[in-house]
């Protein structure tokens, strides 16, 4: 038999696999640290580094090429006053352009990071085609122009700013974006629709859906005339009125022409909305010499029309002529009105000093306070005023004729505010019998009538002037005092 010789396997020594091993583990640290983001640092200057310091009205151009926008130039054709090149009519928000005068005369950095870059070695830093780039043409006849790419998440965000001059890459804190990063569309002025809901007095809503809303205001008392007729509740007024005092056209858009209004979907608007806004007087005060002035407003009409959608955020609205882009935050309400949750829940809700006339009716007994305010007449025979020089006034209450102890009266009606419904009745209720209990109020500016009638063992079904919505339980209304 042959043998066969084996060759003893060589092993690495000890010294060597100490080597491999730190090797590997270096590799594995290496490839963990670049994997996961880290922020970058950025040792700035003891001062920022002054790279153009000018005044506004030195510049006689600002170029601005937005991101993924299109390019365009703003003029200064006397100090602070600025058109659109080429579109010299154009409406531009000279509030915003003069921040972008203001901002551009002034380019400072923290730190220079790397000097004579060519643009191609720049995108490492975002700077590419679609980045913010501007343009600053000056009155000497130089022109400078800077190039804006990624933010940097520092404790302190910066930016990396290009500076094509000389081809140096900046670090600024200075967030130059905001102020420049604007289209032209963007600039161009947007009115405001934040008029006083106290002026409003009625809003008509009609979608393409058919469902109609007609709401109007009468002293502070809001109602649906449509689809029914039928009083808003005071929290859903109070959230109404802060929603029309908030609505903000956001950006124009586009000016109205028929192909404009079918791109934007406003040749068959989602829903048209008409404010029907009371005559008014609106006081100015010269700031300079401190007289003052006023002018009336006559009553008036405010109407838009909403289109589609956009960028899941807001819809197209068309308002006098122009067609402006409108967020669903600020004016999204129109769109998704819940009348059954605006209706009221406290039936009994008119303010005292507003009251005019209260009629309690059983079926055994009518009793009607009246009530009656005349000046409160000082010792000395003045009229009393508070702080503000409002007429203070002493109430009157008569019980079917015989006054009463006003107080007493104050505390239980207050009581009666505070009757709530308990549940919704079906939609095509209707009663069988008489009322049970009635409340009649004639306050300023309207009347109210609120029946309750049988509807189970345990609640009555209660209409507002002849409308069925709510019904309240019996417990409640055995309650009434008054």
């Amino acid at each position: 038999m042959q043998s066969v010789q084996r060759k003893p396997n060589k092993k690495l020594s000890k010294k060597w696999r100490i080597a491999l091993l730190i090797v590997l583990i270096v590799l594995i640290a290496t490839f963990v640290y670049i994997s996961i983001p880290h922020e970058i640092v950025i040792e700035p200057t003891d001062e920022d580094i002054i790279i153009l310091q000018i005044e506004p009205e030195d510049i006689i151009e600002l170029t601005i090429k937005p991101k993924n926008g299109e390019i365009y130039t703003l003029e200064q054709v006397e100090t602070s006053k600025y058109h659109l090149k080429g579109y010299e009519n154009y409406p531009l928000d000279m509030d915003m352009v003069s921040e972008m005068f203001d901002i551009t005369a002034s380019i400072t950095a923290v730190d220079a990071m790397v000097e004579s870059i060519d643009i191609i070695k720049a995108r490492e830093y975002g700077i590419d085609n679609n980045s913010l780039k501007i343009s600053i043409a000056l009155n000497t006849g130089k022109t400078h122009t800077y190039i804006f790419g990624y933010e940097i998440k520092t404790e302190v965000p910066m930016r990396y700013m290009y500076c094509e001059d000389n081809g140096t890459m900046y670090v600024t804190k200075i967030n130059y974006p905001d102020v420049l990063n604007y289209t032209v569309k963007e600039l161009h002025t947007v009115p405001p629709l934040n008029f006083s809901s106290e002026l409003v007095d009625s809003i008509q809503i009609y979608e393409n859906t058919g469902r109609n809303i007609e709401i109007i205001r009468q002293e502070d008392m809001w109602s649906f005339v449509s689809p029914i007729k039928y009083p808003i509740s005071k929290d859903s007024a109070k959230k109404l009125c802060d929603n029309i005092e908030d609505m903000r056209l956001a950006v124009f858009e586009d000016k109205a022409t028929d192909t404009t209004l079918s791109k934007y979907g406003l040749d068959k608007p989602r829903a048209k909305v008409k404010f029907n806004i009371a005559k008014s007087k609106v006081n100015i005060t010269n700031i300079i010499d401190n007289t003052k002035d006023s002018y009336k407003v006559d009553e008036h009409n405010i109407e838009l029309l909403i289109g589609d959608d956009f960028d899941d955020i807001g819809f197209y609205c068309l308002y006098d002529g122009n067609i402006y882009k409108a967020s669903r935050l600020s004016m999204g309400f129109l769109l998704n009105m819940n009348i059954d949750e605006m209706y009221i829940k406290k039936p009994v809700n008119i303010a005292i000093n507003a009251l005019k006339e209260l009629s309690i009716i059983r079926t055994d007994e009518r009793n009607i306070y009246t009530l009656d305010f005349i000046e409160t007449v000082l010792p000395n025979n003045k009229i009393s005023k508070d702080e503000y020089g409002n007429t203070l006034y002493d109430m009157h209450v008569y019980k079917n004729g015989q006054e009463i102890n006003s107080k007493e009266w104050t505390s239980k009606y207050m009581l009666l505010t505070q009757l709530n419904i308990d549940g919704r009745l079906p939609y095509d209720f209707i009663p069988e019998s008489s009322p049970l209990f009635e409340i009649k109020l004639i306050y300023e500016g309207g009347e109210r009538n609120i029946d309750f009638y049988p509807y189970d063992a345990l609640h009555a079904a209660m209409s507002i002037d002849g409308i069925f919505i709510h019904y309240v339980s019996l417990d409640k209304l055995s309650e009434i005092e008054l």
